[in-house]
């Protein structure tokens, strides 16, 4: 069934050239409806007179006429729930009312052009279902169907606006068969009718001809190039009408998009280039223009380019969030194009920074939007500074993402800049490369203040607050290194002034010690809670007790009983990895070492400290063996509970026999 199908004899002119332009129709497709869904509901409203008709015409026996009286009354109610159906995107239901309608009423121009759109939409819903793998395709070919006898339909009837209109909407329906020769030619049959049209009846066409037709044309245009064919009609077909639209809809972003990718489609980036640059003088808040431009410049003239040019368009401007969020967007990628090449001059992202703030102040709308670019500016800034070598300005960038926004320390472009935690983890390693340096007590320190701020941000990661306990136990051993050797100067000083500066000095370095030593415990106790079938990170919990605050013993002998547990049940598994092994041998001994330092220095236990140290000698590993020196001290705390450790500088070095026990 074709436009030309219920033409009467002196339309057959017309008729004969739409027959050419369409092919024969195909089955109707009745769609799956739940059932009860077009059962006869009994009608309301509609018309009272035919319904009192219908039932004179039973009460005179007149059945036939009842029933055909009755379906008008059907019919009329079904296509007003069709229309809402479709009204609410629920096209198969509209199919099938619309199919009953038919049915009963025979086709009109409205039930079919209404079956038509009622495809489409349900093709449209198929399509947008999450996990669909059903093609719509035929769904868009009984669109096609539908308009096309729409279309006879209206040529029949000489009504010339629903020729035209149907012309375009079966057009629209064949591109998405996809069918590009056919939705062509009826684009063209649209348009010609549509220029002769003499201005009689409704004639309402959304979306305008010219962009259906220029979407018919583009597409043959494509169709032509990928056949290896110029397709030079189609395209200047295209042109012409995309020219056509953009002189009627100048700010409609639509045409100069679409005339953007025919020049791409011919290979004239400049062009599309061109043509979106001349669209944004016209229509600068038009976001989709900036994109385009963003994604055709940098490729075609560079990233300098695409900068400059925002640096005047911004400055011409200046109270457009959306040119400002622009500007913000060509800096941000430009800097970290050169970032890509190992340019660490952290300026241009600063100067990113500043446009998307000056957009965020002008539209609250952007908001949010630029307040995440201001945080990636930021983490960039902080990535160049580290790159440089200056860890203490890389560590102020990235912890000021956070006064961007809470939780803007966690923003990143993947795939191009990690995140500020990221980048926080990075600078510890660089500042505490020398845990051991006594000169690089300021630096570790330092770390161990980073890895705080990181504990208190993810104050349920173990990992985290394992970090937090290593360094601040590494930070306040080096402090109460440095007061030993404050004190040793002083001892030595002749004058007295500085001798007391000394010691001073050597003071304050010991109340650090503690301070840190503190929170290192408080740390590893998080850790151990958190992390409880770690076997390492519960045995360094109990050794800062164990070695420097020496107060909670029951505590550490609780973790380190535990460790030894876990350390015999995990060791036992036959498939564990070769190195994992290693890493967890080594701490199920020095779990068994610190239980001998345990009974040793905080309990003079000399004997049973012996049996746990022969114990950790024997697990290993070999470099365990420069701690056997100690046998003998458990012998001498054995023979004498009251022997002086502070006499054996092995203890001396590893515990801290200052720290008060409670």
């Amino acid at each position: 069934r074709v436009f030309a199908a219920c033409a009467p004899p002196a339309m057959q002119s017309i008729s004969a050239l739409l027959l050419l332009l369409c092919t024969p129709a195909i089955g109707r497709i009745t769609p799956a409806v739940p059932a009860g869904r077009l059962s006869r509901a009994p009608i309301h409203g509609g018309d009272d007179d035919a319904r009192q008709r219908a039932i004179d015409a039973i009460q005179r026996g007149e059945y036939e006429e009842a029933r055909r009286l009755l379906d008008g009354l059907i019919v009329e109610r079904d296509v007003a729930r069709a229309r809402e159906a479709l009204a609410a995107g629920r096209g198969e239901e509209a199919m099938g009312l619309l199919d009953e309608a038919l049915d009963l009423g025979g086709e009109t121009i409205e039930r079919l052009e209404l079956r038509g759109r009622a495809a489409l939409v349900a093709a449209e819903a198929l399509a947008a279902k999450p996990g669909n793998k059903t093609n719509p395709q035929w769904f868009y070919q009984d669109a096609l169907e539908f308009f096309l006898q729409a279309g006879s339909h209206a040529v029949a009837a000489g009504d010339e606006a629903a020729t035209i209109r149907l012309a375009f909407e079966a057009s629209g329906a064949a591109r998405r068969v996809p069918d590009p020769e056919r939705a062509l030619e009826l684009a063209r049959m649209g348009s010609r009718r549509l220029e002769a049209f003499s201005g009689e009846g409704e004639l309402i066409l959304d979306p305008p001809a010219a962009r259906v037709h220029a979407e018919a044309a583009f597409d043959r245009y494509i169709a032509a190039r990928r056949g290896g064919e110029s397709g030079d009609e189609f395209y200047q077909e295209a042109e012409d009408q995309l020219m056509l639209l953009l002189g009627e809809h100048p700010t409609d972003p639509w045409p100069p998009l679409q005339l953007s990718n025919l020049y791409q489609w011919k290979g004239d980036n400049e062009a599309a280039i061109g043509v979106i640059e001349h669209a944004l003088e016209v229509s600068p808040e038009r976001q989709a223009l900036h994109d385009r431009l963003q994604s055709l410049v940098p490729a075609q003239r560079g990233w300098v380019a695409l900068t400059e040019f925002y640096g005047r368009f911004s400055a011409l401007h200046p109270e457009s969030a959306t040119v400002q969020r622009a500007a913000g967007i060509a800096a941000l990628f430009g800097a970290l194009a050169d970032f890509d090449q190992g340019n660490n001059d952290p300026e241009p992202f600063r100067v990113a920074e500043a446009s998307f703030a000056r957009a965020a102040e002008l539209g609250e709308e952007l908001r949010s939007d630029c307040l995440g670019y201001q945080a990636i500016c930021r983490d960039a800034v902080g990535w160049c500074l580290f790159n440089q070598g200056d860890y203490s300005a890389a560590k102020e960038a990235f912890l000021s993402m956070e006064d961007v926004f809470e939780g803007g320390l966690r923003w990143q472009l993947p795939g191009r800049l990690p995140d500020g935690v990221a980048g926080l983890g990075l600078v510890i390693a660089k500042l505490a490369a020398n845990p051991q340096s006594v000169e690089a007590t300021d630096q570790v320190a330092e770390a161990a203040a980073i890895a705080d701020y990181l504990f208190a941000y993810f104050p349920e990661d173990g990992n985290h607050a394992n970090n937090a306990g290593f360094l601040n136990r590494d930070a306040a051993v080096l402090f109460e290194r440095t007061a030993r050797i404050l004190r040793g100067r002083a001892a030595e000083a002749a004058d007295a002034q500085e001798r007391q500066k000394l010691e001073e000095d050597a003071a304050h370095a010991m109340d650090r010690a503690f301070e840190l030593m503190a929170k290192s415990k408080a740390a590893y106790k998080v850790a151990a809670r958190l992390l409880p079938d770690d076997v390492r990170v519960i045995n360094d919990a109990a050794l800062v007790v164990v070695y420097y605050t020496r107060d909670e013993v029951e505590y550490a002998e609780d973790l380190l009983l535990r460790a030894v547990k876990l350390g015999e049940e995990q060791l036992a598994d036959p498939g564990l990895d070769p190195e994992r092994r290693f890493a967890l041998n080594e701490a199920f001994g020095d779990a068994h070492q610190n239980l001998a330092v345990l009974e040793l220095t905080l309990r003079r236990n000399g004997a049973k400290a012996r049996q746990w140290l022969e114990r950790a000698l024997e697990i290993g590993p070999p470099s365990r063996e420069q701690r056997r020196p100690l046998l003998d001290i458990c012998d001498a705390v054995a023979a004498d509970p009251d022997f002086d450790l502070s006499s054996s500088p092995m203890i001396r070095n590893m515990v801290w026999l200052h720290s008060p026990r409670r």
